[in-house]
């Protein structure tokens, strides 16, 4: 497998990870703090397609741990938080096909990684907290 096809299939399953990754939030307390935060989801990878050739996957799984510290809410800004998370995905491989031929593969597509994030907390002591973060 080629170079491009390896970094291709990396960042299909990095976005994946990230997209359907559970949305770890804060708790919704007032005052400040560490928090844990865990999550699952499921994950389609594109098929990845090269030279005439396809490979396709089953759909996986996502699993993800992040721990966090929080500020205080402050009436005038919203709460500031950062955050490291871990997260695992992992698809199965279905078919390869080329030159009009398919064939089932083995194998499939596995990642691990960690990220760090931070995000800005609005409207302080609602129900709904929109964020936004980076």
């Amino acid at each position: 497998m080629g170079d491009v096809m390896k970094l291709n299939l990396v960042s299909i399953g990095a976005c994946a990870a990230l997209a359907l990754s559970g949305f770890a939030g804060a708790a919704q307390a007032d005052e400040g703090g560490f928090y844990v935060s865990v999550g699952g989801g499921l994950v389609w990878n594109d098929d990845v397609e090269a030279a005439g050739s396809t490979l396709d996957f089953d759909s996986g799984y996502s699993i993800n741990a992040a721990i966090g510290y929080q500020t205080a809410d402050d009436p005038d800004g919203g709460r500031i938080r950062g955050e490291i998370d871990v997260f695992y995905t992992d698809a199965d491989n279905d078919t390869f096909t080329t030159g009009g031929v398919s064939t089932n593969v083995g194998g499939g597509l596995e990642q691990t990684g960690i990220m760090a994030s931070g995000y800005l907390d609005f409207l302080p002591g609602s129900v709904v907290r929109p964020y936004v973060g980076a």
